[in-house]
């Protein structure tokens, strides 16, 4: 929903008044979702992703690379009277006001925030042009809340001068920071005690109390890595909801035989069917089918493409119903998606989010959702199909054998102050249940 024509001041931020005498109170976004672009003579007045703000509390803020001399302006898709902002002097932005010329020296943070009530341009240069120290490491928040296991709902973001994370966590937890395999030189933990602040490779825990949503930020002081957590003040460009309602209505249901075909797993060499529907206006649709690569404790997990098959569509009854087939020659896990373009504007409709434990995947299979499609495609969740060989057989013997676990903590409590509280304690997103008598049936949720 659009605001109405009014002052600039009213229409782009008004939402943020008092912001100067109380930073930490965040206010809603005031253009409603609508998103806001550096639009200028360096990507020709266009709208890319390269170039657009993301709100956050209360301010935008964009970390983008431009070279030279350039005129531009501040304004969203439509260049709406709302958001359709210029300067007379390069600072202060003013409803339909004149281009802004300025020259650029390689990756800055422009930040759009209030002085004394009026929406200023701020650019801030990034120190070593924004190259992050690590290079194209990622880094992840490994500890108690993830199982150590590195998710990429846990992974770090460079972002002009620091490797930022926001996390929404309760309590005391334990952690490193560290790469995908755990290697020395991009594995920090704490210096000497496990308090926040300087970290070291192959340091001990970190442990912090979180109360909600936080910022991790995590810079270098000459070659010393730091690290700090405050309240929630990164403003994170990989978050951007969607509300496009032709792009809400996707629907795929890998359960559902309707959308796939056959289920489950199946044998080399099978062809399947996929069925996706939505309403009137996708102007295309694609399933993109890739090959899984799993190495070792999941310390390489990539997909690699294989194919895209462009989707037919078939019009009735005021929706639209889009077909694919593929057939699954070799033996593997493959990872499929579907890339959506409405409105001149492209969407993942992937896997959903629900967490799958002890494994850097999300996404339990069923229904899925639908997100704009990231520049990095490998932050996508795919639904996963497994194909096996057709001379596999289970022994007949596998399903009587007895298997035989010892668990040393049945025999011997050796420290009680750490047992698990019933009620309080979770794992795998349920509280442990506690039992009086040991002969007890367990609970399957």
């Amino acid at each position: 929903m659009r605001l109405a024509a009014r002052s600039c001041v009213a229409a782009l931020l008004a939402l943020v008044a008092g912001a100067t005498q109380a930073a930490e109170v965040c206010k809603p976004d005031p253009l409603t979702g609508r998103a806001l672009y550096l639009r200028g003579s360096f990507n020709g007045w266009s709208t890319p992703d390269a170039q657009r703000f993301t709100w956050l509390c209360n301010r935008w803020e964009l970390v983008t690379r431009i070279e030279g001399e350039h005129r531009f302006k501040v304004g969203d898709d439509a260049w709406s009277a709302d958001a359709d902002l210029g300067s007379p002097d390069g600072r202060r932005l003013v409803q339909r006001g004149p281009d802004i010329k300025r020259r650029f020296a390689g990756t800055q943070r422009i930040t759009i925030a209030m002085a004394d009530n009026i929406p200023e341009l701020r650019f801030d240069s990034c120190p070593a042009d924004g190259v992050p120290p690590l290079g194209s490491t990622t880094l992840f928040l490994r500890g108690t809340p993830n199982n150590w296991a590195s998710l990429d709902e846990f992974a770090f973001q460079y972002s002009c001068d620091a490797y930022y994370l926001n996390v929404k966590l309760q309590g005391r937890q334990e952690f490193k920071i560290a790469d995908a395999s755990w290697k020395d030189i991009s594995s920090f933990g704490a210096d000497g005690s496990s308090a926040v602040g300087n970290l070291v490779p192959g340091g001990g825990n970190i442990a912090h109390s979180f109360n909600g949503e936080h910022t991790l930020r995590l810079a270098w002081a000459g070659n010393r890595p730091q690290l700090d957590i405050g309240p929630k003040s990164f403003a994170d460009p990989r978050v951007v909801a969607v509300d496009n309602p032709v792009a809400l209505s996707l629907r795929f249901d890998s359960r559902n035989a309707a959308h796939k075909k056959p289920f489950g797993a199946v044998t080399a060499g099978t062809a399947m069917d996929f069925t996706l529907t939505s309403a009137p206006g996708v102007t295309g649709l694609t399933l993109v089918v890739e090959k899984r690569r799993l190495e070792g404790n999941q310390e390489v997990l990539e997909y690699q493409p294989l194919v895209r098959v462009p989707m037919a569509k078939r019009s009735g009854g005021g929706a639209d119903t889009w077909t694919a087939s593929h057939r699954f020659a070799d033996v593997a896990v493959y990872g499929y998606w579907f890339e959506a373009e409405v409105g001149g504007r492209l969407y993942a409709y992937q896997n959903n989010n629900e967490p799958l434990y002890w494994t850097r995947e999300k996404g339990t299979g069923g229904l899925g959702a639908v997100g704009e499609r990231p520049a990095n495609v490998g932050t996508i969740r795919r639904f996963r199909q497994t194909v096996y060989s057709a001379a596999m057989k289970v022994p007949e013997w596998a399903a009587d054998v007895v298997y035989y676990y010892i668990f040393p903590d049945r025999f011997r409590n050796g420290d009680k102050s750490n047992d698990p509280v019933a009620g309080k304690t979770r794992y795998h997103a349920h509280t442990v249940e506690k039992h009086a008598r040991w002969m007890d049936k367990p609970w399957v949720p």
